[in-house]
């Protein structure tokens, strides 16, 4: 499994397993994958690197929103509808915008013509193809690596609990309700994209 926001080692360190102790390594590390993937939908992007080809469909003829971007490799457009992409654009054509995210250690999500280019995005669907990396630049978010172990970790309480329920009688019982944990929601709540949904 590829891509996950914290390691299997500092999930064991956070449910209090030793880190010889490998027997439910296999369920951990699944565990990991589903806290992962479920920021990643929760938040409406993710916050790793993925160098590919993505294709867009113009706001207007000024600006192109985007996937969250960290640089353009090559930008070009179909202005015939042939899905040729023949026109390339050169890096003077275009602006990545917020202009100072990068700064700020943020994606890039929006593309504006710079002042004195003679291109115009075509609006047509899919007409503008972006060769580059995706995601998130820079470090990991701490509330994404602290998110993830609070969520890998209720995941792996739920496993253990028949019914949804865990303790006993005596002890007092605790209901684990599959569902995105209020803590993860709160450290997530200044990353999320707009867009995702609930917003």
């Amino acid at each position: 499994m590829a891509n996950l926001y914290a390691s299997l080692t500092e999930l064991k360190l956070a449910l209090g397993i030793g880190t010889t102790d490998t027997a439910d390594d296999t369920l951990l590390t699944v565990n990991l994958e589903a806290a992962s993937r479920e920021i990643d939908a929760y938040c409406a992007r993710h916050f790793y690197q993925d160098t590919g080809t993505r294709y867009f469909s113009a706001e207007n003829a000024s600006t192109c929103f985007v996937d969250d971007l960290v640089s353009v490799t090559t930008l070009s457009t179909d202005d015939t509808g042939a899905r040729s992409y023949s026109t390339t654009w050169a890096t003077t054509d275009y602006d990545l915008c917020p202009v100072n995210a990068a700064s700020r250690g943020e994606p890039f999500t929006w593309i504006d013509l710079t002042p004195n280019t003679t291109q115009a995005f075509p609006t047509a669907a899919r007409a503008v193809k972006i060769v580059g990396v995706f995601g998130y630049p820079g470090t990991l978010p701490y509330q994404v690596k602290e998110a993830t172990l609070i969520q890998a970790a209720r995941f792996h309480m739920r496993q253990h609990a028949p019914f949804g329920v865990v303790g006993n009688a005596d002890m007092g019982q605790l209901q684990v309700i599959p569902k995105l944990d209020p803590d993860v929601a709160l450290l997530l709540s200044g990353l999320r994209r707009p867009g995702a949904y609930g917003i």
